[in-house]
């Protein structure tokens, strides 16, 4: 989800700076899209790790694997729920 919009703000980004021609703001553009891309690609490796090692030992719909794709597609989503199952004392990462 974060790499989906990190994308569709590269591209409304490119699209602006073609109709503007400006070149300041074009370098400022281009600096916040990578720090945003960076940004986003940290988080998204963080759940998938996250989801992977929490789910080693799950079968069924617990598949690793299964949990790691969902964690792609919806980073956002799986690291809020499990800070969350964290706080709350639920989460529990196998030794």
């Amino acid at each position: 989800m974060v790499l989906v919009a990190t994308a569709a703000a590269l591209t409304v980004k490119k699209s602006s700076n073609q109709n503007n021609n400006s070149n300041s703001s074009e370098t400022d553009d281009s600096s916040d899209a990578a720090i945003h891309a960076a940004f986003g690609l940290i988080l998204t490796i963080t759940a998938v790790c996250l989801a992977v090692t929490a789910n080693k030992r799950g079968t069924g719909w617990k598949n690793p694997v299964l949990m790691g794709v969902v964690a792609f597609l919806f980073s956002d989503i799986y690291l809020i729920q499990a800070g969350v199952r964290a706080a709350m004392g639920q989460w529990h990462l196998p030794h």
